[in-house]
């Protein structure tokens, strides 16, 4: 059996405690190198070993395709996420089955593909000006891309792979390569990958977080009132250009508030487990006595002012009682993938008629991408809902007819997590791995 030209994994959520690397001792877990891994990983890992082994010494997989999510920055701050990272890359042989990894930022890692944007487009054109001679006029910085998708050609006697809007090579000239400590070469792209094949066809791999309102929120409640309106519609790049600042903010600024994030990760779990936190009186006192100081009646004659203040109390209490209940509520609902994207696996997610029309406008989004033009998208691979898929049929809302591949997640209570990354050969093919002989 021939090497697979890439494999795809997602969901690997290292830096959360049930995701590939734990922090103490558990089920599910073997140490590796004095790393605790998931043993689903090293599962994985055996199969890729008996693929190379078949081929000879010095074989190696051409790309790791890492669909979002590998590392977790919602939970833990970014040193203790880059402390993990670097002892797992230490230890987990990664530089010895790859020659490089193609990254696709998730929602749980998307602040990365915004640090990227940063280090490439303002960073380095401002340090390139130390001890410069002075230019007037030009710009100093350029404009953040938002959207660069990256492109993988199989028409062609060989594979040609690409990073719209960046000159190769590719050797992963980007600050990421370092969470590996530099074993092995990081690009990388956003949001999606396209796979070109010579029949026409096209395969298109992306995290799958666009597919749900929490990540979509911003461009679907203010875009319709944009004024005037997006030229051309909605694309990736205005997609992303919308929502990034909240996508960063739920899964990234949260969570590197020292002890405040731990605070605010219990209050998330109590609320969706329908129990009101003890915090929750607290912060509501604190919201209305601020409020309540910001509405001076002192002015008015004291017969006015105490019917004002009276009615402003109540109308304070009624402000807030009505905020308790429609975030509770909201995170309760958000178990049927309502708001937020359940926390472990959304059963049903194709099923639900909200997340199809959001794929749909995606692939719309797709569609409008200068690299897909007169190529037909007929395979998805996804992750973010934790739960596998094989070559799904699924018929969307427009009509448009896709097989759907889920990678599923390296996150579990225990042992035996749904983790199924795939493989694409050279003609573009898509298949889960089988089981290592």
């Amino acid at each position: 059996m021939a090497l697979p030209l890439a494999v795809i994994v997602s969901d690997v959520h290292l830096g959360d405690p049930s995701g590939v690397v734990s922090p103490f001792p558990r089920s599910g877990y073997a140490d590796l190198g004095g790393v605790r891994v998931r043993r689903d990983w090293l599962d994985w890992m055996a199969q890729v070993d008996a693929r190379l082994a078949a081929e000879g010494a010095g074989a190696r997989i051409p790309h790791l395709v890492i669909n979002g999510d590998f590392w977790d920055v919602s939970i833990r701050n970014m040193d203790e996420v880059a402390a993990l990272s670097l002892a797992f890359f230490d230890a987990a042989e990664v530089e010895r089955r790859f020659e490089q990894i193609l990254f696709l930022p998730g929602n749980h890692d998307h602040v990365l593909w915004s640090w990227v944007q940063m280090q490439t487009t303002v960073i380095r054109p401002l340090e390139k000006l130390k001890g410069a001679p002075a230019v007037p006029g030009g710009s100093v910085v350029f404009p953040m891309p938002h959207a660069a998708c990256a492109v993988l050609d199989l028409r062609g006697a060989t594979p040609a792979f690409a990073i719209q809007g960046v000159q190769g090579p590719y050797t992963g000239d980007v600050f990421v390569s370092g969470l590996t400590r530099g074993r092995i070469p990081v690009n990388v792209a956003y949001p999606a990958l396209h796979v070109l094949r010579g029949d026409g066809t096209a395969l298109l791999v992306t995290h799958g977080h666009f597919f749900q309102l929490a990540w979509t929120l911003l461009s679907e409640v203010l875009g319709p009132a944009l004024d005037p309106p997006l030229p051309g519609g909605l694309d990736f790049y205005y997609l992303e250009l919308l929502n990034a600042s909240l996508t960063d903010f739920l899964n990234f600024a949260l969570g590197q508030v020292g002890p405040l994030s731990g605070t605010l990760q219990r209050m998330y779990d109590q609320i969706r487990a329908g129990h009101e936190p003890p915090e929750v009186k607290r912060i509501m006192d604190a919201i209305r006595d601020l409020m309540d100081r910001a509405l001076d009646f002192k002015a008015e004659p004291r017969w006015k002012a105490g019917l004002q203040e009276w009615g402003s109390d109540r109308l304070l209490d009624f402000q807030l009682y009505l905020l308790k209940r429609v975030v509770g509520l909201a995170l309760r609902r958000s178990e049927a993938g309502w708001v937020m994207p359940t926390v472990r696996g959304e059963g049903a997610f194709l099923e639900d008629p909200r997340n199809a029309a959001r794929l749909d406008a995606f692939m719309a989004c797709a569609a409008k991408d200068d690299s897909l033009r007169g190529f037909r998208v007929d395979d998805l691979v996804f992750g973010h809902t934790h739960q596998s898929l094989a070559g799904r049929p699924l018929t969307l809302p427009s009509g448009r007819r896709l097989r759907c591949w889920n990678t599923g997640s390296l996150v579990c209570a225990g042992e035996g997590c749904d983790f199924q990354p795939v493989t694409l050969d050279r003609a573009g093919r898509v298949a889960a791995m089988a089981p290592a002989p």
